[in-house]
């Protein structure tokens, strides 16, 4: 599966984790925002929310299924989503490039600039429902 794939899982279906894969992420996009701050008093609040809340770990540890590394986290979590629920994924594609699109809900594509807003069915939505 390729990176544009398994970041468009992660970000779109992060519901579908488990609490595991859930609490990495967390810590994961936590630390990230934490390390992109500048201003030591403002990482010093944010550290402290951060850890009360559970949310990143204390003492530079990492969560376990971070610890064989970033990519390999997200090829395997999005791996498993993906497997274990087909039907609840759906990789919304320009009809035109094949491209995929922003969202899943998306209905004009970024890479060809084609619109799909009139082709309803491709959605399954009913045309009264848009």
């Amino acid at each position: 599966m390729d990176s544009k794939k398994i970041d468009y899982i992660l970000t779109y279906y992060c519901d579908l984790m488990t609490d595991d894969e859930a609490r990495a992420w967390k810590h994961y996009t936590s630390t990230t925002r934490l390390n992109s701050v500048k201003n030591t008093e403002v990482v010093a609040r944010r550290k402290s929310l951060y850890i009360d809340r559970g949310w990143i770990l204390i003492n530079g540890n990492k969560p376990d299924s971070l610890k064989k590394g970033l990519d390999e986290f997200k090829t395997h979590t999005a791996a498993r989503i993906l497997n274990q629920n087909p039907d609840k994924v759906i990789f919304n594609t320009c009809p035109v490039c094949n491209e995929l699109a922003r969202t899943p809900k998306a209905r004009q594509c970024r890479h060809c600039g084609c619109d799909w807003h009139t082709e309803s069915l491709k959605f399954g939505f009913a045309k009264n429902n848009i």
